[in-house]
């Protein structure tokens, strides 16, 4: 399922029609390029960091996480950047007969 979802929020993601705040925030931070130890943070990063924040304040708070919580957290950011290199940004750049947007 989390392999599904990561395909579809990286087609999504690419089409640009907007997101939810909840995906906004570490799409903007990667896009401001911040740094960490003089490196910049790709957004596969940004999204693990935001992940875990929000899986943390929520277990905080009361909220159950169990495995599926875990492995949504450490990989929803790496997939959803694999799928959008290999996947999604190739299909925007042939619809666009290879010119970049």
């Amino acid at each position: 399922g989390i392999v599904v979802s990561c395909f579809a929020a990286a087609l999504y993601y690419t089409a640009d029609p907007g997101v939810s705040t909840y995906d906004a925030i570490p799409l903007h931070i990667s896009d401001c390029k911040p740094k960490l130890f003089g490196r910049v943070l790709p957004f596969r990063v940004v999204r693990i960091l935001s992940d875990l924040v929000c899986t943390v304040v929520g277990v905080i708070l009361g909220a159950p996480a169990g495995i599926g919580t875990v492995i949504t957290a450490l990989f929803m950011g790496p997939l959803i950047s694999f799928f959008r290199k290999t996947v999604s940004e190739p299909l925007l750049h042939r619809g666009t007969g290879g010119a970049s947007v």
